[in-house]
């Protein structure tokens, strides 16, 4: 479902409650630009700009290697999780 901004926000929720806890504990520490983008539903470029917004940390490795700690992504998603009320 899309905002009239073109973000998912109810994908968020629902990725985030569709998750297996074994499948997310499974996935190294440390996630790439395209683990993040499928674990939020969203492209790597988005990714890219909720980087650059400081959306959630990351962790510059050797040369210009970037990877996102993956239990900050999990906050982020939790943190923007709602009970939806109908």
């Amino acid at each position: 479902m899309r905002t009239r901004r073109g973000g998912r926000i109810l994908g968020y929720a629902l990725k985030f409650a569709q998750m297996d806890i074994k499948s997310v504990s499974a996935q190294p520490i440390l996630l790439r630009r395209r683990d993040v983008a499928e674990l939020l539903g969203v492209s790597e470029r988005t990714v890219e700009v909720m980087k650059a917004r400081g959306d959630f940390p990351i962790v510059r490795l050797a040369g210009r290697s970037v990877r996102y700690p993956r239990e900050a992504i999990l906050d982020f998603i939790q943190a923007r999780t709602v009970r939806a009320t109908i």
